[in-house]
């Protein structure tokens, strides 16, 4: 960097150095800013003619060990940044999944419950109706036990000889 050369604004320099303004970011070529002025960029080579409007930054002296510094920290921040970029937007898209995914655990949820509460409901009425029906079965075991006395009473008055009936035996 010993080179003479001029600080131009990243327009001036992509323009000097015939590429893209995007290709300056790319490049590692010391930058600058200024409180209220645009980033400008150290070009080898450049001379006074090269810039568009005057700055009072040009000058003919290679950039301080502070504004390299500077510079590669701009750098470094926008590498990072186009590396991150990719993964804050995967974050965001796995954001919006967990939370459709969210909804709809919850909406299965509700349903779960509504459908436990239903069988509940219905267990209950099937526990109802079988103590209904124990209690029937109950009712008709006592009957027949009763009939089944009644008919062997029955049968045993129709064996008896006339004689006996007669007699009240």
């Amino acid at each position: 960097m010993s080179e003479a050369g001029y600080w131009l604004p990243k327009q001036d320099a992509a323009r000097f150095l015939k590429v893209d303004v995007r290709t300056i970011d790319r490049r590692k070529l010391p930058k600058r800013r200024g409180i209220g002025r645009p980033v400008e960029v150290w070009v080898a080579g450049a001379t006074s003619d090269d810039v568009s409007s005057a700055s009072e930054t040009d000058q003919d002296t290679p950039p301080t060990p502070e504004e390299r510094a500077l510079a590669l920290s701009d750098s470094v921040s926008d590498i990072i940044g186009q590396h991150t970029a990719p993964l804050y937007a995967r974050i965001e898209d796995l954001a919006r999944e967990n939370g459709e995914l969210s909804e709809r655990l919850k909406a299965s949820e509700t349903q779960a419950d509504a459908d436990r509460q239903r069988l509940r409901q219905e267990l209950e009425s099937l526990e109802e109706t079988a103590r209904i029906l124990a209690a029937e079965a109950a009712d008709r075991d006592a009957l027949a036990a009763r009939f089944a006395a009644s008919e062997a009473d029955l049968d045993a008055e129709r064996r008896k000889s006339w004689w006996d009936k007669l007699r009240g035996r």
